[in-house]
C-alpha cells in the first residue's frame, strides 16, 4: 500500500486549481493499493486568516510525517505565496526522506520567476531540482521549466475532465456565448466586452453573452457594460456552481476565454467536452486543444482578431457549427478524459517503487 498526502487549495477557494484536485480527490485509489490523504494548505480570507490556515495546515502535515510517514507528498503549486508555503513544506518533506510531487498550475509562474529577486530565483531552483518529478500541463510549460532548471524531472500530465452525455446544440435563433472564470484582468474580459460591442450591427441580435464567474474587476466590468449600453446582449451570472455550469455549457453555442496568460485551463476543456466551440488567446498550452478544427485562436490583446473571429463563428450554419463540435467533443474523450489522467498519476507513483 502507498501512502500520499496531497495538498493544495481547500475546496471553497474557486477556480481552476481547485477544480483539478477535487478531480483527483475522487480517484479510485483504495482499488489501486493506495491510501490517500488530503490536507488543504490555502484558504480564502483576509491575509491574517490565510497565514494562520497556514500554519495551522504545516502543523498537521508535520504530523502526518511524523506519525503517518506517507512515502509521496503530491503539492499543487502556483507562484507568489503558494510557491513560499510549497518551498517550506518541500524542505520538510526533503529531511523526512518523502519523495516530492510538485504538480505546477501557476498561469503567472514564468512572468512572476523573471521578476523575482535573486535569493528567490535560487529557491526556484532548488525545487525544481529536488523534486522526484515535476508535473506540468503541457509542452510550452516543460520548456519554460527546463528553461529555469535545466535538471528538472518535468513529467507531462494535462488537465482532464469528465465527459458528459449532454451535447451543446446548435441555435439557429442566437448564438449563446459564454465566459466561465474569476473576474480578473488577466482574464482579458474587458477585451470581450470591448469586442462584441463592436461586431457588426447586423450580428447585434445573432448573439447574447454570458458571463459566469466573480472577482475583483467584477463592478468594473459591469459598468463597462453600462457605458458600452449592452445590457440587453450580457448578463453577469455570478460563480455558477456544477450544477448551473452544466445547465450553461449545455445551452451554449460558442465559449471565448480572452486570457493573458493561462496553463491549459479546465474551463475550455469542460466547454469542449459537451462539443461547444472555442474562440481563445494563444497561450500557455491552449494549442494543444484548440486549432482551426475546434475553433479559433487569437494573440493575446489583439481586439480586431477577437471581432473578427466571433463574427466567423456567428455567421456558421448548422452543419459548419457541428463539424466544429464534433471535433471538440471528439478530441476531449481521446486526449484529455479524467480516467487517462487517473492511470498517468497512479502509474507515477507507483513508479517510484517498481525498481
Amino acid at each position: 500500500m502507498i501512502k500520499v498526502l496531497m495538498i493544495g487549495n481547500s475546496e471553497n477557494v474557486k477556480g481552476g486549481i481547485t477544480s483539478v484536485i477535487n478531480q483527483m480527490k475522487k480517484y479510485e485509489w483504495k482499488e489501486n493499493q493506495i491510501k490517500f490523504r488530503f490536507i488543504a494548505t490555502f484558504n480564502g480570507g483576509n491575509n491574517i486568516y490565510k497565514i494562520f490556515f497556514f500554519i495551522m495546515a504545516f502543523f498537521k502535515i508535520m504530523y502526518c510525517f511524523i506519525f503517518a510517514k506517507p512515502d509521496i507528498i503530491h503539492i499543487h503549486m502556483s507562484h507568489k505565496g503558494s510557491f513560499r508555503r510549497k518551498y517550506l513544506i518541500s524542505k520538510l518533506a526533503k529531511r523526512f526522506k518523502i519523495k516530492i510531487v510538485i504538480h505546477l498550475h501557476g498561469s503567472e509562474f514564468k512572468t512572476w520567476y523573471s521578476l523575482s529577486k535573486e535569493q528567490v530565483k535560487k529557491k526556484v531552483k532548488w525545487l525544481l531540482k529536488n523534486a522526484d518529478k515535476f508535473i506540468v500541463l503541457g509542452k510550452k510549460w516543460d520548456s519554460v521549466i527546463k528553461e529555469i532548471e535545466h535538471d528538472c524531472k518535468t513529467v507531462i500530465v494535462s488537465n482532464s475532465v469528465n465527459i458528459p452525455k449532454e451535447v451543446a446544440k446548435y441555435n439557429n435563433n442566437k448564438c449563446n456565448i459564454l465566459f466561465l472564470g474569476v473576474l480578473v484582468k488577466r482574464k482579458g474580459v474587458f477585451d470581450l466586452l470591448d469586442a462584441v460591442s463592436k461586431i457588426d450591427y447586423k450580428l447585434k441580435d445573432k448573439y447574447f453573452l454570458t458571463i459566469a464567474g466573480t472577482g475583483n474587476e467584477e463592478k468594473s466590468l459591469k459598468d463597462m457594460v453600462k457605458k458600452l449600453k449592452l445590457n440587453d446582449h450580457v448578463e453577469f451570472y455570478g460563480w455558477a456552481n456544477e450544477k448551473d455550469k452544466k445547465e450553461l455549457l449545455k445551452n451554449s453555442q460558442l465559449f471565448i476565454l480572452p486570457s493573458y496568460n493561462e496553463g491549459l485551463p479546465v474551463a475550455i476543456l469542460e466547454a469542449m467536452s459537451y462539443g461547444i466551440p472555442i474562440i481563445s488567446t494563444d497561450v500557455g498550452d491552449v494549442k494543444e486543444v484548440v486549432n482551426d478544427d475546434t475553433g479559433i485562436l487569437y494573440q493575446p490583446g489583439d481586439i480586431k482578431k477577437l471581432i473578427i473571429s466571433i463574427e466567423k463563428m456567428l455567421l456558421l450554419n448548422k452543419n459548419e457549427w457541428e463539424k466544429y463540435s464534433l471535433n471538440c467533443k471528439k478530441l476531449i474523450e481521446k486526449k484529455f478524459n479524467i480516467k487517462n489522467n487517473e492511470k498517468i498519476i497512479i502509474n507515477l507513483y507507483k513508479g517510484f517503487f517498481n525498481n
